[in-house]
């Protein structure tokens, strides 16, 4: 019987093992995939992604990419993708979904500058911050998704329109689909009040004089 129970202990801890390692597996494909289709994706005149080869099986060979930084060295998982200044030009590739943790601090209002842009999918990351009013100015946007994210902070105004379940699962954020922003009408009111009360002591002081 204790024999009969080492081996069921064995069994799962072996199918445990075997699972993580299919897991794990997985994940650094798609980190792979991922750095394969920004590579196809992007012009680069300098040869400054020169060295992303993806002819090795080594463990975390992607981790001595120009720009890749790694959560483990030893693990082809991206933590951050850093490719400034590096004169790259073309499309963002959608196989950027498959760099599943590498989205995380604001976002960047110098994507106003990207006049073509006709969608934004920013979508189930760890986003931070406010949304950059100065989005409004893309005329050209049509599709806005933030969703599932730690934004917080009021919606501009040029995306009220957009679906609810664009701007949903962050609970800092509001205004737009998501309703009114708590204390807005009070902050409105108080300012009010207080440009009248400056204009009527304006007003008295004018009076004396």
């Amino acid at each position: 019987m204790k024999g009969s129970c080492c081996s069921w202990l064995n069994l799962k801890i072996s199918s445990f093992v075997l699972l993580t390692w299919m897991f794990s597996s997985t994940v650094s494909q798609d980190d792979i995939k991922c750095l394969q289709g920004v590579k196809n994706s992007l012009k680069d005149p300098d040869g400054k992604l020169s060295n992303w080869t993806f002819n090795n099986n080594s463990a975390g060979f992607i981790c001595n990419f120009v720009g890749v930084t790694c959560w483990d060295k030893g693990k082809n998982e991206v933590l951050s993708l850093q490719l400034r200044g590096m004169k790259l030009s073309g499309q963002l590739p959608q196989s950027l979904q498959y760099c599943r943790r590498s989205m995380t601090g604001s976002i960047p209002s110098e994507l106003s500058n990207c006049s073509f842009l006709n969608s934004l999918i920013l979508s189930n990351n760890k986003l931070s911050g406010s949304i950059p009013e100065q989005l409004s100015d893309l005329q050209r946007l049509k599709r806005v998704s933030v969703a599932n994210n730690d934004l917080e902070g009021a919606i501009p105004l040029a995306f009220e329109s957009v679906s609810e379940a664009d701007f949903a699962g962050n609970k800092g954020l509001c205004g737009g689909p998501l309703g009114k922003c708590r204390g807005s009408s009070r902050k409105r009111l108080a300012i009010i009040i207080a440009a009248g009360v400056s204009g009527a002591a304006f007003s008295i002081l004018l009076g004396f004089g």
